[in-house]
C-alpha cells in the first residue's frame, strides 16, 4: 500500500517563485532550503562563501554611484540549474561540508566591517541572495541603519513575499534576463514569467534597476536578442548590459562569446528605446562608454575598472550634462 504524505508535515517555502512544497526532512530546488520538523530552515544561515572589495562597475552597475568601491559577499546556493553559471562553485557544484564549515559573519559586524574598508555601499552577489534572503535581509537592515545602501545582483525569481521585502530593503538591482522562454525552460529550469513581473515591479516602485544578459553565442541568436530586446523596452529598463560569455562549468568546452557577435547585439539592442546599452567582458571600451541622451557627450568614461566622470556635474546625487544640461538617469 502506498502511504501519503501527511498534509501537516509539508510546509511551503516562500523565498522564491517555485514555491517547493518540502516534507519533513526534504530540500528545496536551491539545495539550501530544508523542512526540519515542521520549520522550513536555512542550512547555511550567515556562512560566507565569498566576500571581496572591488568596483561598483564589476556588478556591473553603471549607472549607481559610479567609481565607488563596495563591499560583495556571498551565502551558497541557487534556484536555478543553468549549466553555463559562471559562479557554479558557490552556487551549484559545492561541498554541503565546506559550505557549512565556512566562516560566518554576524550581520551585526557589517557596519564594522564598511567603516574598516572605507565603503558606504553592500553588494549581495556571485550566488543568488534570493534563497539566503534571512541573511541578506537582516544584513541590509544594519546597513541602511548606519547610512550605507544595499544592492541586489539577482535572477530576479522572486515570490511575491520576497519581492514586497525586497521592494522596501534593498536600493539597487542588476536583475539577469537570461534569454526568452524557451530559453528559461531549456537552459535554466525555470520560467521566465516572474522575473519580468519583478523587473516590472521594481521599476514601478521607483528602485533603480539595471538588467544584464550574458550573451552565449552557442545558445542566443540574433534573433533572440531582437526578442529580448522588445521584452527590455517594454518593460522600460533604462540600462541594459550585454555581456560576452566565457565557458564555464558544465560549457568549459564551448566557444566564448566573439566580439563580432556582440557588436551586432548592441546595434540591435540600441535600435530599440534603450538608453543605455553597454557591452560587458569585451576588449573594446567603446561599448562601454556613458554618453549624454540628448547630444551625445560622452560623461563617463570606462577602461576595464577604470572609471572617469567627464563633462557632466553632480549635483544633489543627479548628473547633468554640461554641454546641454540634460539629467542622467541613475544615482550618483
Amino acid at each position: 500500500m502506498i502511504q501519503r504524505k501527511k498534509l501537516s508535515e509539508v510546509r511551503v517555502c516562500n523565498f522564491c517563485a517555485r514555491s517547493c512544497h518540502l516534507d519533513n526532512g526534504e530540500v528545496g530546488a536551491c539545495g539550501v532550503r530544508k523542512n526540519i520538523a515542521g520549520h522550513i530552515t536555512s542550512l547555511y544561515y550567515s556562512k560566507i562563501a565569498s566576500m571581496a572589495v572591488e568596483p561598483i562597475e564589476k556588478k556591473p552597475l553603471y549607472h549607481f554611484h559610479p567609481a565607488s568601491r563596495v563591499l560583495s559577499l556571498a551565502s551558497f546556493g541557487c534556484n536555478f540549474s543553468c549549466s553555463f553559471c559562471q559562479n557554479y562553485s558557490i552556487a551549484q557544484d559545492y561541498d554541503p561540508y565546506f559550505a557549512y564549515e565556512s566562516e560566518s559573519i554576524n550581520p551585526t559586524n557589517l557596519p564594522m566591517i564598511m567603516e574598516k574598508e572605507g565603503v558606504n555601499l553592500v553588494a549581495y552577489t556571485y550566488s543568488e541572495p534570493t534563497v539566503w534572503q534571512d541573511y541578506m535581509l537582516e544584513c541590509c537592515d544594519w546597513v541602511s541603519g548606519n547610512g550605507g545602501k544595499n544592492i541586489m545582483v539577482t535572477n530576479g525569481f522572486f515570490s511575491s513575499v520576497a519581492l514586497d521585502k525586497f521592494t522596501r530593503s534593498v536600493d539597487a538591482f542588476n536583475i539577469d534576463l537570461k534569454g526568452n522562454r524557451a530559453f528559461y525552460q531549456k537552459h535554466c529550469g525555470a520560467r521566465i514569467e516572474p522575473v519580468l513581473h519583478s523587473i516590472s515591479r521594481l521599476i514601478s516602485a521607483g528602485k533603480h534597476v539595471e538588467v544584464t544578459t550574458l550573451l552565449i553565442e552557442d545558445l542566443h541568436t540574433l534573433e533572440d536578442v531582437r526578442e529580448i530586446a522588445r521584452m527590455v523596452s517594454d518593460l522600460g529598463v533604462k540600462v541594459w548590459h550585454l555581456s560576452r560569455f566565457y565557458p564555464a562549468y558544465k560549457m568549459s568546452n564551448s566557444n566564448r562569446t566573439s566580439e563580432p557577435f556582440l557588436k551586432e547585439a548592441i546595434e540591435i539592442a540600441r535600435s530599440k528605446d534603450i538608453d543605455f546599452v553597454y557591452g560587458g567582458n569585451s576588449q573594446n571600451i567603446s561599448n562601454s562608454l556613458t554618453k549624454c541622451t540628448k547630444c551625445s557627450n560622452v560623461l563617463i568614461q570606462r577602461d576595464q575598472y577604470n572609471v572617469h566622470l567627464i563633462n557632466s556635474r553632480i549635483e544633489n546625487s543627479k548628473m547633468f550634462c554640461n554641454i546641454c544640461g540634460t539629467e542622467l538617469f541613475g544615482k550618483y
